[in-house]
């Protein structure tokens, strides 16, 4: 339906933008037309103006055509950004897991547990303080493994 449209309206651009005239014939009889048939014809106006050329609705249609490719791109080049990013996260997730569960494995099987003072030299925890650095492991692998 479109493109029938669209084609008749090609077909009838020339006629488009062009005087109208207007005469009599002997029998009295009104005629119109673009060119005049009588010396006592009489212009009525001119016609509407010619509609937009396919160029114009072409180049139009194009430069939306390229504006929604422009936006395509750059919704995919963001998409593509946040599935690097998520990516990236999920690593660094998986990676603080392992070493959490391994801190907590070293902590259950060792018999002391040590930190290292500002000196480097190691400072062995008491039981009170073995037990708040285990809480404090098992609460880094339930935050790190969810």
């Amino acid at each position: 339906m479109r493109w029938t449209v669209l084609g008749l309206a090609l077909l009838a651009s020339p006629v488009l933008g062009q005087a109208v005239y207007k005469w009599a014939d002997e029998q009295g009889r009104i005629h119109y037309g673009d060119r005049p048939g009588r010396s006592n014809a009489s212009s009525v106006g001119t016609r509407a103006p010619p509609a937009p050329t396919l160029d114009t609705e072409a180049a139009e249609r194009r430069v939306q055509q390229r504006r929604l490719l422009e936006a395509f791109v750059e919704e995919r080049r963001e998409q593509k950004e946040r599935a690097v990013q998520t990516e990236h996260n999920e690593q660094v997730r998986v990676a603080n897991c392992a070493q959490a569960r391994d801190q907590v494995r070293g902590m259950e099987t060792a018999g002391r547990i040590y930190d290292l003072d500002g000196q480097g030299n190691r400072r062995y925890l008491d039981e009170a303080a073995r037990s708040s650095a285990l809480a404090r492991a098992r609460e880094a692998v339930n935050r790190w493994c969810q």
